[in-house]
């Protein structure tokens, strides 16, 4: 008599598997909630910063910044989501979704010079991150993300 001991690894619902996620259900899913984790993390406000700006503006940036002090479409201190002018950036995060697509857009019209690629040095020195900031830090949580909706796909 012989004692056999062995590990059995069965693939059958693989094939199950993958036709959903070809049908996009967990793709959908998915991407829903990756896009809900990142808003969490692009949305909050860095801590309010006393900062002094000068120095870094040039002269047609000055000239812009009196021109709208002057014309009462700015104030100091700046009061975020208060100031005229105030486009409240971090209520701004939408997600959009078509089928599989999703997207995170911020319509803010300063978004990309606040939290863009295009963003300001005094924004990154007080705080704020930008979408690619967060999307290169959350990588490992966005594929977590992904493995337990793969997961819940199996478990059905």
């Amino acid at each position: 008599m012989s004692d056999n001991i062995g590990i059995k690894i069965d693939f059958g619902r693989v094939p199950m598997v993958m036709s959903k996620i070809r049908e996009k259900r967990v793709a959908r899913r998915a991407g829903r909630v990756m896009m809900i984790h990142l808003r969490s993390k692009i949305a909050p406000y860095p801590a309010v910063s006393r900062r002094p700006q000068a120095g870094s503006w040039s002269d047609a940036e000055r000239r812009a910044f009196f021109a709208k002090l002057k014309a009462g479409e700015i104030e100091v201190p700046y009061r975020r989501g208060l100031s005229p002018g105030s486009e409240s950036l971090g209520k701004r995060w939408q997600i959009k979704s078509a089928g599989p697509n999703h997207s995170l857009r911020n319509n803010a019209s300063y978004a990309s010079l606040v939290q863009g690629r295009k963003q300001i040095p005094y924004h990154k020195k007080t705080g704020w991150k930008t979408i690619q900031d967060v999307l290169d830090a959350e990588r490992p949580q966005l594929a977590k993300i992904l493995g337990t909706e793969v997961g819940r796909e199996l478990a059905t």
